[in-house]
């Protein structure tokens, strides 16, 4: 086991400190340096965490049961004891699918996976390409719109209340509320904005649980009515909260990384007209650029950490029993240990194992329904406006978020 040198440990925690900050709008080179720095796990005593930037570790983590993902206690989301709303949310955090280790894992999972297997989820395309159309129609050629303000956050978020059956609620309540679920697990939104987070996660919650309780009296072919006939048969153990929370996940997860995904799909078209040439000239191959999109640049870039149960070494880092590690995704997909020229954007790149969707027991359970999503919007956008541009306006990326990013403002001519 090869310790790192001082002047190395150091260089590393001055990257991982301006990846915390949230400040570059593309920290790709700060996680390729990062990367390559020792065997690229590094100790971050601020967040007193480790955090892992090459692909086979992260893999890893992403499989080896000996990282857990029960972690909630170790991690300060409640600030405040006294606080209903942060007691309450600790509470519904602790039940997500996501931060649940087996056999908790297996049942909460359970009661969702057969809606979103594969064959399933064509169900669904009806609905997506529905709530696509109806968008993509009230624009025409010519017109100079902000993408994300006015396509890409409208588009996850129609189809996936279309899909769920929750079409009356009021979106910007849904947008506020899944911004909120995944703002209150950055660990640069701390103090007020988060409690103001929280809250508007709760808000949503409380709006879900009010359909959930409609469709228990009368089901309606929808999502959420296929998910409680699941509960009803394959949930034991499982109570009503429990179904609430994984409902939400699946909505905050559908909804908030897949705006990033498709602003981060058609910024890469206008970045690199061959392959856009490629795309357009055969629709075919959405998929496949779905596919390189969400490895060049994933919505969710450090997930939530994974808890080691015991000592281990990752790399040649040893990690103490009860320490906290967490996956650089986006470092992951460019490693080049694992990826041919990872800095170069290609959509015949195969095979492209990415770590977007993570690997192993936590792979994300709504995979299908995005790159469903995905496929239809893309398809649908490149033929209705075949000669869009980039707008007047320069590409603006967020500030201040760790673990999510994506584009702010994305200006195009259509």
């Amino acid at each position: 086991m090869t310790a790192p040198t001082t002047t190395d440990s150091d260089r590393a925690t001055e990257l991982i400190a301006e990846i915390f900050k949230g400040k570059p709008e593309d920290p790709s080179a700060l996680y390729d340096e990062a990367r390559e720095i020792g065997d690229g796990v590094h100790f971050f005593a601020p967040a007193n965490a480790y955090l892992a930037f090459r692909y086979d570790d992260v893999q890893t983590i992403a499989v080896d049961p000996n990282f857990s993902s029960d972690f909630v206690d170790q991690w300060p989301i409640a600030r405040d004891p006294g606080n209903t709303d942060d007691i309450r949310f600790v509470d519904f955090a602790r039940r997500f699918m996501a931060f649940n280790d087996p056999p908790r894992h297996t049942a909460l999972r359970g009661i969702v996976r057969k809606a979103f297997m594969p064959n399933a989820v064509t169900r669904w395309r009806p609905t997506v390409e529905r709530a696509v159309d109806e968008l993509l129609g009230q624009f025409t050629a010519g017109d100079e719109v902000d993408f994300v303000s006015q396509l890409s956050v409208d588009v996850p978020v129609e189809a996936i209340c279309a899909v769920l059956g929750i079409d009356d609620l009021d979106r910007p309540m849904i947008r506020a509320g899944t911004h909120g679920l995944s703002s209150a697990f950055d660990p640069n939104i701390l103090v007020d904005a988060r409690s103001a987070a929280i809250r508007d996660a709760l808000r949503m919650a409380d709006e879900v649980d009010a359909v959930i309780a409609k469709r228990r009296a009368k089901p309606a072919g929808d999502l959420i009515s296929v998910v409680l006939e699941s509960q009803a048969t394959e949930g034991a153990g499982l109570d009503a909260a429990d179904l609430l929370t994984q409902i939400v996940f699946l909505l905050a997860a559908g909804n908030h990384t897949t705006i990033n995904m498709l602003s981060n799909g058609v910024l890469h078209l206008l970045q690199h007209p061959d392959q856009r040439a490629l795309l357009s000239g055969d629709p075919g191959l959405a998929n496949d650029f779905i596919n390189e999109s969400l490895r060049m640049e994933p919505p969710i870039h450090i997930p939530p950490p994974r808890l080691v149960k015991e000592t281990t070494v990752l790399g040649e880092t040893e990690l103490p029993a009860g320490s906290l590690v967490f996956q650089v995704l986006a470092a992951a997909n460019r490693d080049p240990r694992k990826f041919d020229n990872p800095g170069e954007f290609r959509i015949a790149r195969r095979p492209n194992r990415h770590m977007t969707f993570n690997h192993g027991i936590h792979s994300c359970v709504g995979a299908p329904l995005a790159r469903l999503e995905g496929e239809v919007f893309f398809t649908r956008f490149l033929t209705g406006f075949p000669d869009f541009a980039a707008g007047a306006e320069p590409v603006r990326r967020p500030s201040g978020h760790v673990q999510v990013r994506g584009v702010e403002t994305l200006p195009i001519r259509l």
